[in-house]
């Protein structure tokens, strides 16, 4: 059985036309907590875009 997350980066394979996007890391503004990493895809769905889909998980 997949996991949510699995289905999710799946779902936006499907939507993306299965373009790899990138990832990447940024570090937090607020002591104590950690980096956040931003996956995006550049130029999709055209020449010059960035899109960034938002998933928001608490992991602990």
């Amino acid at each position: 059985m997949t996991s949510r997350v699995e289905r999710y980066l799946a779902h936006l394979d499907r939507l993306s036309g299965y373009v790899e996007p990138t990832f990447q890391p940024f570090p937090s503004t607020s002591p104590g907590l950690d980096q956040v990493t931003v996956m995006t895809y550049l130029d999709h769905p055209a020449s010059g875009y960035l899109v960034g889909p938002e998933l928001s998980i608490t992991v602990r």
